[in-house]
């Protein structure tokens, strides 16, 4: 049975959702993390609390492993900024 995972990486935290061919939800997850304000009218979050938030969220679905390539893949932000992605992590404010 093939599933689609749709992943909602957010401010507070990551929600996952996996549905079946059919249109059916068969899973839900959602895996909290924190927000640094180290100075008044900062926000800062740690790129890896999204990732590993959304590894938490996977697990949780029951994901170990991704049997095949990814069929398709989206990104979209509502906020009204934006974070670049590099592979050396950094704090985002």
């Amino acid at each position: 049975m093939s599933v689609a995972i749709g992943l909602d990486v957010g401010t507070s935290g990551v929600k996952a959702l996996a549905v079946a061919e059919d249109g059916e939800i068969v899973g839900r997850a959602e895996v909290e993390y924190g927000l640094s304000t180290p100075k008044s009218g900062w926000a800062e979050q740690d790129p890896e609390d999204w990732w590993r938030g959304t590894q938490q969220a996977l697990e949780q679905l029951g994901v170990d492993e991704v049997a095949g390539p990814a069929s398709s893949a989206r990104r979209s932000r509502s906020a009204s900024g934006s974070r670049p992605w590099s592979r050396r992590p950094a704090t985002a404010r």
